[in-house]
């Protein structure tokens, strides 16, 4: 959340002083900010949807395991 909240910060006070970033050509600069923040904000997604992942397959095969062992035993 806070790389969102970076970007969505960055992104509105490059809205606000759009005229003073196109006078001044700071539009590559400034893109090139953004899609930092934005590479931060999919890599902390891609974390946590990862984490997701993992901990709904151990659930869901929590069962199949507590079987198998004791099957086994």
């Amino acid at each position: 959340m806070k790389y969102m909240d970076g970007r969505i910060k960055l992104m509105n006070e490059i809205l606000s002083g759009i005229k003073i970033l196109k006078f001044y050509a700071w539009e590559n600069a400034f893109r090139e900010r953004v899609l930092g923040y934005r590479e931060k904000e999919l890599n902390a997604l891609k974390k946590s949807q990862i984490l997701y992942s993992i901990s709904i397959a151990s659930f869901n095969s929590s069962t199949f395991l507590v079987h198998f062992i004791i099957v086994v035993i």
